[in-house]
């Protein structure tokens, strides 16, 4: 899916490789069950953002293809880290005229939508379940805010 040139609101999801995803899982899970639950993970985010636009960030061709053929968009970002890779996203999209960006990790199972985090007009941040940090975040885009 290609974005319109101009949406009040966008999900971006960074998503790295299947294949590194889940490491502290090792112990337990083979690579296959790894790399198999990251996608299942993250296409469950994807769905979750519906009815948003999507855009997925990485830098691994299996995820490019993936979110590819899941209908989201992709902002290709080799060698930046997480968020070297949120900043490019949220700055391609605040180019394009998108007023607010979720950005939802790509690892979430309990999402279950993201629209009614857009529309507050300022930041809105989800912590995660220990609150010491953040799963998901709603930005202005066109403000430069830092990801760190």
């Amino acid at each position: 899916m290609r974005l319109p040139q101009v949406s009040d609101a966008a999900v971006l999801v960074p998503v790295k490789s299947f294949a590194q995803a889940k490491l502290r899982l090792e112990r337990v899970l083979s690579a296959a069950e790894r790399s198999d639950l990251a996608r299942r993970m993250a296409d469950h985010v994807l769905r979750a953002a519906a009815p948003l636009p999507v855009v997925v960030v990485c830098d691994d061709r299996d995820v490019k293809a993936w979110a590819e053929a899941a209908g989201a968009e992709v902002v290709w970002c080799p060698g930046t880290g997480l968020n070297g890779a949120v900043t490019r996203g949220v700055a391609v999209l605040a180019d394009r005229g998108v007023g607010e960006v979720v950005v939802a990790h790509g690892d979430l199972p309990g999402a279950r939508r993201f629209d009614h985090l857009t529309g507050a007009g300022g930041v809105t941040a989800v912590p995660d379940r220990r609150a010491d940090g953040t799963n998901v975040l709603c930005v202005p885009a066109g403000v430069g805010f830092g990801f760190s």
